[in-house]
């Protein structure tokens, strides 16, 4: 059973994924649409979101034939009014591929139903992405009156964790104070180790993925940029994946137990942020505090 302020949270947490997998659904049928619309478009799915990609559609509609009839230096003075920083070479490549699609030779009425449909594809996607934004608010709202009540939930840090994400994981863990031991943490996760046996036979230990899924989900979207060369994981998670020969998978799921554990801890302690205690056993700890 959860209060009113955990129970908000969840559902919004909720409403916030459901928003998310619309947003990559539609993500999906944009990238499907653009490419029927500009067979030859070079430029990975991202550039579409980008500020280039987003004057494109809004001055061109992404379509090759309306970007080749007219000339190269009217489409170059068009784009460098509306973004100045866009790079001559990503234009010269833009122009290339409009020429190349073209050959195509499709139907006029059909590409500009095609058009059509990418533009509402892209207000719509844009919609669920200020839904988002605005969810994030509540959240963050939400999670800022619970610290009042319960200054032992951690402050964002830059190295660590944002309010976002800290929303997001508390709406799904509920109140962290609930869980007497880390281990029973795990296991609402469905992080803790089950070896599964019958008779003489005996498997390797693995997760029991029986706890809350979206979870899970939350805590590896937080270890995902932190296993980044020179972040807070990044020589834990290349150790274990190069000396060891772990797949990447599998190391991900060890940082994101990792991560939840600490994260227990350092709630526990109502402590600020330490990055030598984050890796370090507490009777290390005790013993290099000693000799400093």
């Amino acid at each position: 059973m959860l209060d009113e302020s955990y129970l908000m949270l969840r559902k919004l947490h909720k409403m916030y994924q459901e928003c998310d997998e619309n947003g990559s659904a539609l993500r999906n049928v944009m990238a499907e649409v653009l490419l029927e619309l500009f067979a030859d478009y070079s430029f990975k799915k991202d550039f579409l979101y980008s500020a280039s990609g987003q004057a494109l559609l809004k001055l061109y509609g992404c379509n090759p034939y309306r970007i080749a009839q007219g000339e190269q230096r009217i489409f170059h003075m068009k784009m460098k009014r509306a973004i100045p920083r866009i790079r001559t070479k990503t234009l010269e490549r833009l122009w290339d591929d409009s020429l190349s699609s073209c050959l195509n030779n499709q139907p006029e009425r059909y590409i500009l139903l095609l058009e059509q449909h990418l533009k509402q594809l892209m207000t719509d996607y844009q919609l669920i992405q200020q839904r988002k934004e605005h969810i994030v608010e509540q959240m963050v709202s939400i999670l800022n009156k619970l610290r009042e009540n319960d200054p032992n939930i951690p402050p964002p840090t830059p190295q660590l964790i944002s309010d976002k994400n800290l929303a997001r994981l508390l709406a799904e863990t509920g109140p962290l104070s609930d869980f007497e031991h880390w281990r029973k943490l795990m296991r609402y996760a469905g992080f803790n180790l089950v070896t599964r046996q019958s008779g003489i036979y005996k498997g390797p230990n693995k997760i029991s993925k029986k706890g809350r899924s979206l979870l899970r989900k939350v805590l590896h979207a937080i270890a995902l940029p932190l296993v980044r060369k020179r972040e807070l994981y990044g020589p834990y998670y290349h150790k274990k994946k190069d000396q060891t020969k772990m797949p990447g998978n599998k190391v991900m799921t060890v940082v994101a137990r990792h991560l939840l554990r600490k994260i227990y801890g350092w709630y526990r302690s109502g402590k600020q942020f330490d990055e030598q205690r984050f890796f370090t056993c507490k009777s290390r700890y005790i013993q290099l505090a000693r000799v400093a």
